[in-house]
């Protein structure tokens, strides 16, 4: 895979998200990444309402159901026509391990966007 090409389409992907969750860049802090490159987003959209925006785009194949443990729910998308996948998880931001961080827990979510080939 090609850097630029991953990058054109990771920001792509990240201005979708960005509009359709309705995110906001948090700093990471001490945050669990997945890449030193993932930036951190809150949303004020409950887990629910993320789940029906993302199944109900177009551009988004699902490659596994939503996953919802202990606070966290995830899913993978294939972006329609491609081979690169979208992976969003959404953890609580009433969780305990935010406590110290009213940045994030004034809102309901704490939002990570993935991509990568599959």
């Amino acid at each position: 895979m090609d850097a630029a090409e991953r990058l054109k389409v990771y920001s792509e992907m990240q201005a979708f998200a960005e509009q359709a969750l309705q995110l906001r860049k948090v700093e990471c802090g001490d945050l669990p990444q997945v890449t030193a490159d993932t930036p951190c987003y809150v949303t004020d959209l409950k887990a629910a309402r993320m789940q029906e925006i993302l199944d109900a785009n177009g551009n988004l194949n699902g490659l596994t159901g939503w996953r919802e443990d202990y606070g966290v729910t995830s899913k993978s998308f294939k972006w329609k026509g491609t081979r690169w996948v979208f992976g969003v998880v959404y953890v609580l931001a009433s969780l305990e391990e935010y406590e110290s961080r009213p940045d994030i827990r004034k809102h309901a979510g704490l939002v990570n966007i993935t991509v990568d080939l599959h």
